[in-house]
């Protein structure tokens, strides 16, 4: 059977729903002008995370900047050394000085805060009753704000959900670890959770699942059994907010001499809206193909 599934991600969500929210007395109640302080608040926290992608730096310009903070007059020796320091390490993480620099689009950063806050409603809409009845702005809640009861609430239920997560990742991992004893090749099967798609290949009666820098597995004598007309998305690490496809979960099961190979896999888009979507092959042994 599969453990790992769209109904799983859910619940795992919401077992640290209480470490997303910090204890706030103005999240007793509803009140709006709280709510747009804090949206714009958490906002701009998301807006600067997004900006500081390398796809937004100008290479030449940034090196620019830190030679003239290196040189700025009036600063002690150990100060300057520490400057300097700090210059090497950027240097290196600047290797490509002909990457494309592409221009921040902000209104497609709020689209994507907005698809993150409605993505988080949908999951928090499914907390137990009790506690929702106790939430005065589920839009405060989604920014991570909770009042003291909530908080209260949150940390019994996530406590206990935890240890429900964990009972069935164990089961998952544990069938995984005994199906994977009957490949001809070892390997940690799960490791290819947060796996990055970007292919799948059918070939000579075996399956190729392609990943990024020439990662491959073949699933000799395979056949998809779900997914077969799914798009897969290859990721681009030069173009920023391009989709993409990933492996959210991974697990593998040995049924009648076969092995089942079972992924949950999120296709996002440009905005960051997800589409999860079940992956299972069958084969009778699986190969991991190094470039």
């Amino acid at each position: 059977m599969k453990y790992l599934t769209e109904e799983f991600y859910t619940l795992e969500i919401l077992s640290y729903a209480n470490s997303h929210v910090r204890k706030s007395k103005k999240a007793e109640q509803k009140d709006e002008n709280f709510y747009r302080h804090t949206f714009e608040k958490v906002y701009a926290i998301f807006e600067r995370f997004s900006k500081s992608c390398d796809w937004y730096h100008d290479t030449e310009e940034d090196l620019k900047k830190i030679e003239e903070y290196v040189n700025e007059l009036n600063i002690t020796f150990e100060e300057r050394k520490r400057r300097v320091e700090f210059k090497k390490m950027h240097e290196l993480l600047y290797d490509d000085q002909n990457r494309t620099v592409y221009p921040f689009d902000e209104a497609l950063c709020k689209e994507q805060f907005e698809e993150r806050n409605r993505f988080l409603a949908s999951v928090y809409s499914q907390l137990p009753q009790e506690i929702l009845s106790k939430i005065a702005d589920i839009r405060i809640f989604v920014l991570g704000y909770a009042s003291a009861e909530v908080k209260k609430l949150l940390r019994l239920y996530c406590a206990k959900l935890q240890k429900t997560v964990k009972e069935i990742k164990n089961k998952a991992y544990s069938e995984t670890d005994e199906a994977e004893r009957y490949l001809s090749q070892e390997f940690g099967f799960n490791e290819y959770e947060e796996f990055l798609l970007s292919g799948i290949e059918e070939k000579n009666g075996n399956i190729y699942l392609k990943g990024e820098e020439n990662d491959c597995l073949m699933i000799k004598n395979g056949k998809i059994l779900e997914g077969k007309d799914k798009i897969i998305f290859p990721y681009d690490g030069n173009k920023p907010n391009c989709p993409w496809s990933r492996i959210i979960y991974a697990e593998l099961h040995r049924i009648n001499d076969k092995f089942e190979l079972h992924y949950l896999v999120e296709n996002s888009d440009t905005i960051g809206k997800a589409d999860l979507w079940n992956l299972t092959i069958s084969g009778t042994d699986i190969i991991d193909i190094n470039p």
